[in-house]
């Protein structure tokens, strides 16, 4: 019998959006939020590089990827900082466009969408 194939394949991100955090938690779903907004229309996901946080910004981020596998995790254990969180959130990624997200929730809904069209 041949392997049954899924009715809806998920669409492969055309862009990626690596948000290093560190306690961050409440700032989580507001960002994914204005993402969802902006981003409409985008085949996008967003990578949340947490460098161990412990105020609960893995689960507020796993939640939220539960209900849409846009959202996803990487957590680092014993490592620190933007440029290696920012690396290995786009290594994460088949998306062939990748923006950093610095400030998170700091970015305007015209500056993103502005960035999203300069990458192409």
């Amino acid at each position: 019998m041949p392997d049954a194939i899924p009715a809806a394949a998920p669409t492969a991100p055309e862009l990626c959006v690596v948000v290093p955090v560190l306690n961050e938690r409440d700032n989580i779903l507001p960002l994914v939020e204005k993402l969802r907004g902006v981003l409409a229309g985008v085949a996008w996901e967003v990578i949340f590089v947490d460098d161990d946080s412990r105020d609960g910004t893995r689960d507020a981020v796993a939640a939220i990827g539960l209900g849409d596998p846009r959202v996803r995790l990487l957590h680092r254990i014993g490592r620190r900082g933007l440029s290696s969180a920012f690396i290995e959130g786009a290594q994460a990624s088949i998306a062939p466009y990748v923006r950093r997200w610095t400030g998170i929730c700091s970015m305007t809904r015209r500056c993103c969408r502005a960035c999203w069209r300069a990458a192409r």
